[in-house]
């Protein structure tokens, strides 16, 4: 937390990009506005609990969800749920899972490359550079204002040197949901020089809970495929 406030309070004084990345910045803003519209057409979700106090796993699911066209929205349907290695009963799942079947997927042109740095987004150049995934990127520490609860994400995004494109963007949140004591997110992105198509792949999250005596820690990942773009 010492170190969110710390970046946080450098970031907001800085309120800009170092000079001479501006140009990595404004490639990195044009990749993923040209790919703003495309789709996941397959979400898989992995997720496992421990208590730690127990040293022992609690439970581990896995639920699949399609998203498909319909008229002018996405439609989302549950193709398949386990717990535990078990397939769950539909109904059963159905209702577990009925927050994400409603949740809408319609993309948007919101988000950290709809904003302009200085207005809810904070970006410097740190200075370690790291190969990941074939790309050599840049790494850049960020502050970024959202319009959900009021929270602000601060972390380090990896563009990729050449093309500017995200490759990787780490974070924590300023306000975590009640009884989360720490929670860290790694999200992973696919960037195709040739095509130039960019989109979000992956998505690691741990998360530290404490409550009612117990202390656990959920390891949630997040596999997205399929893409396909919307409004074509």
């Amino acid at each position: 937390m010492k170190r969110i406030v710390a970046t946080l309070l450098c970031l907001t004084s800085l309120g800009l990009l170092v000079a001479g990345n501006n140009d990595l910045w404004e490639r990195a803003t044009a990749i993923a506005r040209e790919n703003w519209n495309l789709v996941p057409g397959k979400t898989v979700t992995i997720t496992e609990t421990r208590n730690l106090k127990e040293d022992e796993e609690t439970t581990k699911t896995e639920y699949v969800i399609s998203h498909e066209p319909f008229e002018n929205l996405v439609m989302n349907e549950l193709i398949s749920s386990t717990v535990d290695g078990v397939e769950q009963n539909r109904d059963e799942a159905m209702l577990q899972y009925a927050e994400p079947l409603k949740r809408d997927n319609t993309p948007k042109q919101e988000g950290m490359f709809f904003t302009e740095p200085g207005q809810g987004l904070s970006i410097e150049l740190n200075g370690t550079e790291e190969n990941i995934n074939g790309f050599h990127c840049l790494a850049f520490d960020f502050a970024y204002e959202t319009n959900h609860n009021n929270t602000t994400q601060l972390g380090t995004l990896w563009l990729d040197k050449q093309s500017g494109a995200l490759i990787k963007k780490e974070f924590q949140v300023d306000k975590n949901p009640r009884f989360v004591t720490d929670m860290e997110i790694t999200q992973y992105y696919h960037y195709d020089p040739a095509t130039g198509e960019w989109y979000e792949e992956m998505v690691d999250t741990v998360i530290n809970i404490s409550a009612m005596g117990n202390e656990l820690i959920n390891y949630t990942k997040v596999i997205y495929s399929d893409y396909w773009r919307f409004g074509e």
